[in-house]
């Protein structure tokens, strides 16, 4: 047997993982160079830099909706965004996207037009970032639930914003192309490696947070409600969201009670509040903000 050929068939061997030490130096070398990574920020002595991109990501809109009138949560969101005080990641620029998204839902005709003047350079902005900088780990086939939060952020942009923003910014035939592109790019890595992050037959998380599978589920419920029907993983949702409802259901509630053990695993980008909003509004058609995200669809759930 030549030597060449021995080299080859020990590189075929499953127990010789030759390039561990490649992917590991790549992984490294990714993290240090990374451009947006918010842990980097200096938000000031004594603040947390998770409290302050929660603020800055816009992330307690339900919750102010249920205070304030939605003009004024249009105003306070301005003055936020207006500040640039925290650079934005790809993370944050999916959480602002989708976050003024439930916003504007909840405004009214005028105010929808009001919306786009103010904020149409703000979405344009982070769709371009989010095309050249969604998250997929390149050297593996791994991945966390930030991808799937950046294809919602992309379809929602092109579903509700991007005619909008044409209109206050100029038609970017370049940015609608790209953006086609990436969305079905995305939606092929997800489909791909949907094992990755759920249970596919299920929907479930499969890394076992409770406060994340919160996340995921309101995710996927928000991607069903999209009228784009293209790419296998948005087919794959839409065609399991009514069992994947039911069998989160059965899983954490018990006598019309919600047992989440909110402890360890809760992600620093949604609340109680939030979930409790987000949960009696699906499964108890309770009137608050997050159903009039939803209500002009609710055929589709």
């Amino acid at each position: 047997m030549s030597s060449a050929h021995l080299v080859k068939r020990m590189l075929k061997q499953p127990w010789l993982h030759w390039d561990v030490p490649f992917i590991t130096m790549y992984s490294v070398f990714k993290k240090i160079t990374r451009r947006d990574d918010i842990h980097k920020v200096d938000v000031g002595e004594g603040k947390d830099v998770e409290i302050e991109y929660y603020y800055f990501r816009l992330n307690d809109v339900l919750i102010l909706l249920c205070t304030m009138s939605a003009a004024e949560v249009m105003e306070e969101f301005f003055r936020r965004l207006g500040e640039k005080r925290l650079p934005v990641d790809a993370y944050t620029a999916s959480q602002q996207l989708c976050n003024l998204y439930y916003l504007y839902k909840n405004l009214d005709g005028d105010q929808r037009a009001e919306f786009a003047k103010k904020f149409a350079g703000a979405l344009t902005y982070r769709v371009d970032y989010l095309l050249s900088n969604y998250e997929f780990k390149t050297n593996n086939n791994w991945f966390t639930n930030h991808l799937l939060n950046n294809y919602r952020a992309l379809l929602i942009y092109r579903e509700w914003f991007s005619e909008a923003c044409d209109s206050e910014c100029g038609h970017s035939e370049d940015r609608n192309k790209a953006l086609d592109k990436v969305v079905l790019k995305i939606d092929a890595i997800l489909y791909r490696y949907r094992a990755s992050i759920i249970y596919p037959e299920t929907l479930f998380l499969s890394e076992g947070s409770t406060s994340y599978e919160v996340i995921v589920t309101k995710h996927f419920f928000e991607l069903n409600l999209l009228r784009c029907t293209e790419g296998k993983f948005l087919e794959l949702v839409k065609s399991s969201l009514k069992s994947h409802l039911q069998a989160f259901e059965s899983l954490y509630r018990s006598d019309g009670e919600w047992l989440f053990p909110w402890f360890g695993d809760q992600s620093p980008d949604i609340r109680l509040g939030d979930v409790k909003i987000f949960l009696s509004s699906v499964y108890d058609q309770e009137k608050n903000p997050y159903q009039r995200v939803w209500q002009d669809e609710c055929s589709k759930v």
